[in-house]
């Protein structure tokens, strides 16, 4: 089975899980997994993080809750004074292979970019997908979104050809938008 994929989204992925570096926390961050009253500070992150897609990361987020893969220990927090800045979550679509996890809703807060805490929370949710039994990542990023592509290129993710038949356009796309320093 495939993702579902609007026209702007490509899917990176990386083949082993082995060897990955141990996250770090910037001095006053402290990482943890998502609890019971942390709802309105992962909405408040998300709401921050993407103001380009409120509505649509509103209800993504409700159905994540609902799902029946719901488990918060799948939550990556980095948090400052406990409220959530940054955040990972280790995900299984139904579409993916088996012993393949997915990243997915990755998010800083604007103020908070740039201290390594994407890199860290990202790098803890493959280690919880390496700890419990997965042996590759995927995630799904938008073409034009630069920085993560960049990002998520030097965590060892590579392009998945096989997610869609014109993914050699997508990518395509994605390598000119690198080239030219694009990012809204």
């Amino acid at each position: 089975m495939k993702p579902s994929l609007r026209d702007d989204q490509v899917v990176l992925r990386r083949e082993t899980l082995d060897g990955l570096p141990a996250p770090r926390a910037p001095e006053g961050y402290r990482f943890r997994r998502l609890r019971a009253g942390d709802e309105a500070g992962w909405q408040a992150l998300y709401d921050a993080a993407f103001p380009d897609i409120p509505d649509r990361v509103s209800e993504k987020v409700s159905d994540l809750m609902a799902s029946d893969l719901w488990d918060p220990d799948r939550v990556s927090l980095a948090c400052l004074a406990d409220r959530p800045v940054a955040c990972a979550v280790a995900w299984e679509p139904p579409w993916n292979a088996p012993g393949t996890g997915m990243v997915h809703w990755v998010a800083t807060h604007p103020a908070h970019r740039r201290r390594g805490l994407g890199r860290a929370v990202v790098l803890d949710a493959l280690r919880w997908m390496h700890q419990t039994g997965r042996r590759a990542a995927v995630l799904i990023t938008e073409v034009h979104r630069t920085a993560a592509l960049r990002f998520y290129l030097d965590l060892g993710f590579e392009p998945d050809f096989g997610a869609a038949a014109d993914m050699d356009r997508r990518w395509a796309t994605a390598c000119e938008n690198l080239r030219r320093g694009d990012q809204p």
